[in-house]
């Protein structure tokens, strides 16, 4: 390869191809950048989504275990006119038709229902 031959790559190297590696380069590190923050994003989106199902089961079972304390009570307990069977008896109709309405499964709403007509009858 002559001298001229050998400054015309030289020329070519430097200039053009150095530059166009630099670019590629830095285009790879800005999609390996946006590509791992996507799916750090997407991890975080999930970790919230369970977060949230978890509180709302907690929730959920905080109420069924409150309705089961207030049924068990009420259906045991004999003294109807006691001030405690009576505010018993008003926080299951809180349950029945508040809180427990919005998260309840259809057994147990059909189970509150039957359970309503009963303590209707007292």
């Amino acid at each position: 390869m002559t001298e001229e031959q050998h400054r015309k790559w030289n020329i070519i190297i430097k200039g053009i191809i150095t530059p166009v590696i630099a670019v590629i380069t830095i285009l790879f590190g800005i999609y390996q950048y946006t590509d791992s923050q996507e799916k750090s994003l997407e991890k975080e989106f999930e970790l919230r989504k369970i977060e949230r199902q978890e509180q709302a089961f907690e929730e959920k079972s905080a109420l069924y275990k409150e309705t089961r304390q207030i049924l068990s009570f009420l259906s045991t307990n004999s003294e109807m006119e006691s001030t405690l069977f009576e505010s018993k008896r008003n926080r299951f109709w809180e349950l029945y038709w508040g809180d427990l309405a919005a998260v309840e499964s259809s057994e147990i709403e059909s189970l509150m229902v039957r359970f309503e007509t009963l303590i209707d009858e007292v």
